[in-house]
């Protein structure tokens, strides 16, 4: 019999929160205690938008993913991209709890307990206590809601920044396509200890608290069918690795649009090969440059990623107050060209804004410009004027004043350091060869002060 767990898969995306529900989605057991689902995503998700995803497997805790990496608490706001083929989201490394069998409660407690100890041995299709769903109740369904109980953890709520998007920013074009979505979370929790507890029976007038996210156990080995484990041995901990971890893949001539970032961290969506270019050319970085997006209202990442596909060019990542997007193909030894600069053999940075000058003060702080001793009399006004005027906006929309772009400055500068220092070590840039577009070409951009901060910043 099959290893098969059903469950829920929820999308929320930036544009509209929760953006569609899939509720009976089969989990199949795969090598190494991982389960794989796979979903066809339908045009009501929108390929230009940012996703998070909820997943809650039947008998085990919910969990919450904004990105690979960005998980639970972390995350908060949405950072998966899809695109029109097979997108494969490896949470291989995200472990699930299991053991709250129905009905659900969203934690584990002792009503779990006793009702997989009710059904030990019992062999048959839809058992209360069959938490991994093999056809068997036996010590390793009891073994795994053991350990789920001893670290007294819940489902993984949705926060309010899910499901109520902030700003919704300009929406690129959908595009009309069936792509699909395989999600292979691991199934298997760390075992501990056998606490001592007091089976009881779940009310069923009192409805239990409901609570967060989704699981994904990793492998267990299956204990000896004693109906109660006292000892599992403590897993080793695995040495961090000490800098960035390598794709193993050169870059080629002609090369497609790459599947996975250099750090995972970040997003990624591709943008299209330049007109002037007949394919994905390949070339040995060896400088940074930074830019400002053009944006005078701080849309984020999806306006930016949007302007440069409706001008047809090509920049390698695009950095908002939330999150960090490749759009170009990066290799372990070159990436492709870009056409964002002078330099052919340079990354450019998009950072999400225009006009960075008006927060930063002679000592390299984030300030209100209401508030900036380093702006002449007059120079805020000014600055909104003529970009009002550039854009083709009205001057009061700018609400530079609003203490909400400090923040957004101060995130965006704080992933702009870390992104460039990351660069500069994958592939080995020296200081010297990070730059702003205005020491390139007649253009203020990004600003002479905020570049100048940036390099005392790095070094």
């Amino acid at each position: 019999m099959p290893n098969t767990v059903r469950g829920a898969v929820t999308f929320y995306n930036n544009f509209i929160g929760e953006a569609k529900r899939f509720t009976d989605v089969e989990f199949v057991y795969k090598p190494e205690g991982l389960h794989e689902a796979t979903i066809a995503l339908d045009s009501s998700l929108p390929l230009s938008a940012f996703y998070a995803i909820s997943i809650k497997p039947k008998g085990y805790l919910s969990r919450l993913f904004c990105s690979d990496v960005a998980t639970s608490s972390a995350c908060l706001t949405p950072q998966y991209i899809f695109n029109d083929s097979i997108n494969i989201k490896d949470l291989t490394a995200q472990a699930f709890a299991g053991g709250d069998v129905d009905p659900a409660s969203g934690t584990i407690d002792s009503y779990d307990i006793s009702s997989i100890i009710a059904d030990l041995g019992k062999v048959g299709d839809n058992l209360k206590g069959d938490v991994t769903g093999d056809g068997v109740v036996n010590s390793l369904d009891y073994s795994i809601a053991l350990s789920s109980l001893s670290r007294k953890i819940t489902n993984e709520s949705i926060p309010y920044s899910l499901t109520n998007p902030p700003i919704t920013p300009t929406q690129i074009p959908t595009i009309t396509a069936t792509p699909s979505a395989t999600l292979i979370p691991s199934l298997t929790p760390t075992l501990t200890p056998t606490p001592t507890i007091t089976p009881t029976a779940r009310p069923t007038s009192t409805p239990k608290p409901t609570a967060t996210s989704i699981p994904t156990p990793t492998k267990t080995p299956i204990p000896t069918k004693t109906p109660i484990p006292t000892k599992v041995p403590t897993p080793t901990k695995v040495p961090t690795p000490t800098g960035p971890v390598k794709l193993g893949k050169s870059c080629v001539n002609g090369t497609k649009k790459v599947t996975k970032s250099i750090n995972p961290s970040w997003g990624l969506k591709v943008l299209p090969i330049p007109y002037s270019r007949p394919q994905y050319t390949c070339v040995l970085p060896k400088n940074i440059v930074l830019h400002w997006s053009d944006s005078p209202n701080f849309l984020g990442n999806n306006a930016t990623w949007g302007a440069l596909n409706s001008k047809n060019v090509v920049c390698g990542l695009a950095i908002d107050n939330n999150a960090i997007l490749q759009m170009s193909n990066f290799y372990d030894d070159k990436v492709t060209w870009e056409g964002c600069s002078t330099l052919d053999d340079s990354i450019n940075i998009e950072i999400n804004g225009t006009k960075f000058d008006l927060w930063y003060n002679t000592n390299c702080e984030v300030v209100n410009p209401t508030n900036n001793t380093a702006l002449a009399t007059g120079e805020l006004q000014k600055e909104k004027d003529a970009t009002a005027k550039e854009y083709h906006v009205s001057a009061s929309s700018l609400d530079w004043e609003n203490a909400k772009y400090v923040n957004i400055v101060k995130a965006q500068e704080e992933k702009v350091l870390a992104t460039v220092k990351y660069l500069m070590e994958y592939y080995s840039i020296t200081l010297n060869g990070v730059t702003g577009h205005n020491k390139l070409v007649q253009n203020p951009d990004p600003g002479e002060r905020f570049l100048k901060c940036m390099l005392d910043k790095l070094k």
